[in-house]
């Protein structure tokens, strides 16, 4: 939930003086190879170079040639590190390149088909289902499956009740794949079958739930004495291997470098609750507040995975956890909303059940008895509101839990707003990804790698689980031209904003983080003064009731590392009430969900 907090200042706060440093590479073409021999770029950056300074020059520029024919040496080295790392038995690196080399049209020496051929069987004998399944759909996505391939999957999902995954997978890949039902009209009967499938049995689904413990010893409280410090929280069990999903927040002290104390993380099962089992933390994302747990136990019951894209408003859903700790509670409501700006990438859930501490990381089930999402308990400001987590975002992340340690995204160094069911780029991060490929402010963005988007959502659910580093081709309208750029695919910080603001200047953070556009007309040393040229609604800035072409004056903007707050305080003139001057202080929070 985003929060806006306002404050009308009687005096003036020293300003915070930001640094104006903006990152300009004017690199001669020696330069990119001397910085590529000396590992500093690698192949995918000096692609990006050439094919910024081929789209500057021109074919008139007596550098040209020289320029396009070293592009041609660096595609020529990706052809060669693609089969280099095939013939390894690299199949992941391979397949960075081979996916940089189709996103250039490039025939690789192995074909994308043949990589993900070797991935799938070398996965198959040591990953799980989730990396397994990944795999598969990616290559349904590139439509490099074979109708009866495809086929075969979605009757494994069919037979195994996946109701909702089912569904959804069969409605998108129908429209990739033409032919498909025709050739299979068993999926109709799947489908009819599946459709009005339901196995709500809550007794039963209480046996795949846990109650998770973090014991972080022996604490002293009020100088009486000792007492143990064992937050609960909830989980439940994904597979027949002993592995749970949680909360982060349930585990984040036992993860974070940072803390110097003691913690093990213990669960106890539901025919076994004195019996603490040791469990072990896989991997973690902070961003959708989830963890991965092992614990050492074979023919585990699992519950059902669903998917969270069909639900709607005013569906019915229940939970089960262990609020203040009264294990396996079960508590019912609906979903009252489903596209709350909770999270840097996507929309969260409001839920109306009754939610406590101890249920984070608790099951959210629909009214067929599969999982649509995760519980976190209700936030202390937001008394008697209550959130989850779409279980859309969790399956695609699973498979990065399973690698371990924290999940690590992609982005490229830009963010985007919405308007009337469009998407248009309204910052572009100084020397980031987005800015060596020449895509500008306004820019409406059309596809990514293929795929057309239509939110911001979209626009972060398509890019964010990319395979990085790497190259992608974007899609994109400019005055009405359609053009396809090359897009380098960099490692996404878990907060962009502090990146950012470490090296852009003060009116262009702004933009991004409070919608206001800035053209300058004063650089003061002390104020900023600026004039509004646009106004992006539905942002921070919409709230202050400033008008395009307003004047306004930045007294201060810095960045709260502890608090994970952005705090700006302005002085602005309305011009349509020559009377109203107005000095305010508002703060956003950190965790910015327009960036991609």
């Amino acid at each position: 939930m985003k929060k806006l907090l306002f404050l009308i200042l009687t005096v003036l706060f020293v300003p915070n003086l930001l640094s104006t440093q903006m990152l300009n590479y004017n690199s001669s073409i020696e330069s990119i190879k001397d910085n590529f021999n000396k590992g500093k770029l690698d192949l995918f950056d000096v692609y990006i170079y050439t094919y910024q300074f081929i789209n500057m020059k021109g074919n008139n520029d007596p550098d040209y040639n020289k320029i396009l024919n070293y592009q041609k040496e660096i595609i020529l080295k990706m052809h060669e590190k693609s089969k280099e790392e095939f013939d390894k038995k690299n199949y992941e690196d391979s397949l960075k390149y081979t996916l940089s080399l189709f996103a250039l049209n490039e025939k690789a020496a192995y074909t994308l088909r043949e990589v993900y051929e070797k991935l799938s069987a070398q996965t198959d004998a040591s990953s799980d289902i989730f990396t397994r399944n990944r795999i598969v759909e990616e290559m349904a996505d590139y439509k490099i499956l074979t109708n009866k391939e495809l086929f075969e999957y979605l009757e494994k999902h069919a037979l195994l009740k996946n109701r909702a995954t089912f569904l959804t997978y069969l409605e998108k890949y129908n429209k990739l794949y033409p032919e498909l039902i025709n050739e299979f009209p068993q999926l109709n009967e799947y489908k009819e079958s599946l459709e009005n499938y339901t196995n709500l049995n809550l007794d039963e689904i209480m046996n795949s739930v846990v109650t998770v413990i973090l014991d972080r010893g022996l604490n002293i409280k009020k100088g009486v004495g000792y007492y143990p410090d064992r937050p609960i929280g909830t989980g439940f069990i994904i597979d027949d291997n002993g592995y749970i999903i949680t909360n982060h927040h349930v585990i984040a002290d036992h993860v974070d470098p940072k803390y110097e104390g003691y913690s093990n993380v213990y669960v106890t099962l539901k025919d076994e609750p004195d019996k603490e089992i040791p469990a072990k933390v896989i991997g973690y994302d902070k961003v959708f507040d989830i963890a991965l747990l092992k614990i050492p136990r074979d023919n585990t019951p699992h519950l059902t995975l669903g998917s969270s894209n069909e639900m709607t408003i005013g569906n019915k859903i229940f939970t089960i956890g262990n609020p203040l700790g009264i294990k396996y509670t079960v508590t019912t409501g609906i979903i009252s909303n489903k596209d709350l700006d909770f999270f840097q990438l996507g929309k969260g859930f409001m839920i109306d059940a009754a939610i406590n501490p101890g249920n984070s990381g608790g099951p959210l089930i629909d009214d067929r008895g599969q999982v649509i999402g995760i519980v976190f308990a209700g936030i202390p400001e937001y008394e008697g509101i209550n959130f989850a987590i779409p279980f859309q975002y969790v399956k695609k992340t699973i498979p990065m839990l399973y690698k371990g340690n924290e999940v690590e995204r992609c982005w490229i160094q830009a963010a985007l707003y919405e308007n009337k069911g469009k998407v248009y780029f309204y910052y572009i991060m100084p020397n980031g990804s987005a800015d060596k490929s020449g895509i500008k402010i306004e820019d409406r963005l059309l596809k990514i790698d293929g795929v057309e988007v239509k939110t911001v959502a979209e626009a972060q659910s398509v890019l964010a689980w990319q395979r990085y580093p790497r190259l992608i081709e974007l899609e994109i309208e400019r005055k009405g031209n359609i053009i396809k750029t090359i897009v380098k695919l960099e490692k996404r910080p878990y907060l962009p904003i502090e990146q950012i603001f470490d090296i852009d200047i003060q009116k262009n953070l702004i933009t991004l983080v409070f919608g206001i556009g800035l053209e300058s007309y004063s650089k003061n040393f002390f104020l900023r003064k600026y004039k509004t040229t646009k106004i992006y609604r539905g942002m921070y800035g919409s709230q202050l009731n400033i008008g395009e072409g307003d004047p306004l004056t930045v007294l201060d903007l810095r960045y709260m590392k502890k608090e994970k707050l952005i705090r700006m305080t302005v002085h602005y003139k309305q011009n349509t009430m020559q009377l109203n001057e107005r000095t305010v202080t508002v703060a956003a929070i950190a965790e910015i969900d327009s960036i991609i």
